[in-house]
């Protein structure tokens, strides 16, 4: 019996190489699309910030250098005028002051961290309360067992806590402290728009924690740093954030460390205008967020406190206290008290009853010659009667 032929052709398998295609050609597309994307954004300069953002005053006349850690600190070797035409002598360490010697056997050293107060804006060198202590403690009649005492200032303006947290976690080390002082608070409080010219507005919509994290990502740097489309879509979305808080005025934190509501400093965001110029964004800085977040200066508080009882340094903790101040608890006292750290109250030595604050005082923040040797000199005796003995015995100890 003959059997028929088959009327269909079997299938055919799909070429392989249909799905390779697929698989090597639309990355390529993708890819393709994106580098035309991004010589478009560099065509059309999209990548540019959309705001301007004013640096620091001490950028200006050449003292303030960059830092990849730390965003800013004071150049190294500089010599010249700073505020209020002030001299000014910046050690080889990017310090305040002269050159920091080798630490001797029978010195007790002490670190002093800090903003502007700290560094002394608006007077010497030899004028700073830093200056003041280690005067009254080096005093041969009066040094703690005969152990020589010096106080290097590490004090820098417009520091936060976390920039002072993040020296004394990087840089201190060679210095050798023994004791640490910390003078940290209305900066934290201020809007995150005060900072150097590296600041822009989408740095500018973060803490300063967040801003140091960011900037670790070494994928974020480099694309910021090459990519124009990438620095639209970042400037963009910032952009949005800024035109969403024009005109809303927020509530001032300074009001939780003892400040008046009206203490504000003024915007520093300029935006274009159809002329071609730059006319400063309507509404608060305040509105778009503060450089230390109070959870973030707690964590300071806590990792300042834990980084020094590791490294076996004394710590003291300043409670700051400024012209427009009143007596006030805050984070700062709840964790030191919490915590059992050391804290001196400066607002005694800067509020002093029957003395005017214009004597005192150069402005809202910082003081004038008097007020450093009101402070200093109580800083002096807080040390020499809590700190320092322990510390001398604890060396003279050690050397048996």
């Amino acid at each position: 019996m003959e059997v028929p032929a088959a009327t269909e052709e079997p299938l055919r398998a799909k070429p392989r190489s249909t799905g390779l295609k697929i698989f090597v050609f639309v990355p390529l597309g993708v890819v393709l699309l994106l580098v035309l994307a991004e010589l478009a954004a560099r065509a059309l300069r999209l990548g540019d910030p959309r705001y301007a953002i004013w640096g620091l005053p001490q950028e200006s006349f050449g003292v303030s250098t960059p830092d990849p850690d730390l965003f800013w600190r004071p150049l190294p070797g500089y010599q010249g005028l700073g505020s209020g035409n002030v001299p000014l002598r910046i050690n080889a360490h990017g310090l305040r002051g002269p050159e920091i010697s080798p630490k001797s056997p029978d010195e007790i050293r002490i670190l002093s961290l800090g903003e502007s107060t700290t560094y002394g804006a608006g007077v010497l060198d030899t004028e700073t309360y830093s200056a003041v202590i280690e005067r009254r403690l080096d005093d041969p009649a009066s040094r703690p067992a005969g152990r020589r005492v010096s106080v290097v200032n590490a004090g820098v303006f417009v520091y936060s806590s976390f920039q002072s947290l993040k020296f004394l976690e990087l840089r201190a080390p060679p210095l050798e402290p023994d004791v640490v002082l910390f003078y940290h608070e209305v900066n934290d409080y201020l809007p995150s728009t005060l900072r150097d010219s590296s600041n822009d507005e989408f740095g500018a919509r973060m803490t300063d924690r967040q801003l140091y994290e960011s900037r670790a990502q070494l994928l974020h740097r480099v694309l910021m740093s090459h990519s124009a489309l990438y620095r639209w879509i970042r400037y963009r979305r910032a952009e949005k954030d800024f035109r969403r808080i024009e005109g809303v005025r927020a509530e001032n934190p300074v009001t939780r460390i003892g400040l008046p509501e009206a203490v504000r400093i003024p915007s520093r965001v300029q935006e274009p205008t159809p002329s071609g110029g730059w006319a400063t964004r309507a509404g608060d800085d305040v509105s778009i967020g503060q450089r230390v977040s109070e959870a973030e200066r707690e964590q300071n508080l806590r990792d300042l406190d834990r980084l020094c009882r590791e490294r076996g340094l004394a710590l003291v903790v300043i409670h700051p206290s400024y012209r427009d101040s009143s007596r006030h608890e805050c984070v700062l006292t709840r964790v030191c008290a919490e915590l059992g750290v050391a804290t001196f109250d400066a607002f005694e030595s800067l509020h002093p009853p029957g003395t005017a604050q214009d004597a005192l005082f150069q402005d809202s923040w910082h003081p004038k010659v008097e007020g450093h040797r009101r402070l200093g000199e109580g800083l002096a005796r807080f040390l020499s009667e809590r700190i320092l003995p322990k510390l001398a015995a604890r060396q003279v100890a050690s050397t048996r």
